[in-house]
């Protein structure tokens, strides 16, 4: 199904200081890495964006549309997992506020790949959230062994899926051209770090405060 953000005028005021992992790319203009070393600031303007094939949580009405670009090796995305997503669910999903949509920019290297493979392979058995925050929850340095293939595999045991099926998947690679190919487009569109947010097509940069977070979508909903 193709949802687009809709295109609805907000200001989010962020506090100094907000972390968030930039991508390993060419170095921009200063101006550019001045700003991305500052608060996690909503962009001027709003986007739409294509959510077909991205998993998601909530009800296709919920009048709020927010879309996470997240590497699952990205630290500040797994502090933004731990810190928010429970109450985000329980607050907005849940109750019909926020339709949730998580894109996987897999930008870190090839563990990152293997990741987000994992979390789709599980996706396969209906096991693509308890998959996806179990690796948040472990996550352990770039590219050391974390998310390598034998590693998933065990994490898919643990969490009680189907073992010889998820192991095929993985193994297939399906999922990685999918990954880069993600990838590749998120950052043609000018998303250069993780996590990245858009709450109704507009921009929220970083693994922000709970609070501000909230009260980002809140003033999109007391325009509703």
């Amino acid at each position: 199904m193709l949802l687009g953000c809709g295109l609805i005028a907000l200001s989010v005021y962020l506090s100094f200081g907000v972390p968030n992992q930039k991508f390993a790319r060419a170095p921009a203009p200063a101006a550019k890495n001045d700003a991305a070393e500052s608060p996690s600031v909503a962009g001027a303007g709003t986007k739409q964006i294509d959510t077909k094939g991205m998993p998601s949580l909530g009800a296709d009405g919920a009048p709020v549309i927010v879309v996470e670009f997240a590497d699952f090796q990205c630290p500040f995305c797994g502090k933004f997992y731990q810190n928010t997503s429970g109450a985000l669910k329980t607050n907005y999903i849940d109750t019909g506020k926020v339709k949730y949509y998580f894109a996987g920019l897999s930008f870190l290297g090839q563990e990152s790949v293997d990741a987000f493979a994992g979390a789709m392979c599980a996706g396969e058995q209906g096991k693509y959230w308890d998959y996806s925050g179990y690796l948040f929850l472990h996550q352990n340095g770039e590219n050391q062994g974390a998310f390598k293939p034998d590693r998933l595999k065990e994490f898919a045991a643990v969490l009680g899926l189907d073992a010889e099926k998820f192991g095929a998947c993985v193994d297939s690679k399906k999922y990685e051209a999918v990954a880069t190919a993600q990838t590749k487009v998120a950052q043609a569109d000018g998303i250069d770090r993780t996590p990245y947010f858009f709450i109704n097509g507009k921009p929220v940069i970083g693994a922000v405060p709970t609070a501000d977070f909230f009260a980002a979508i809140d003033s999109v909903l007391k325009q509703k």
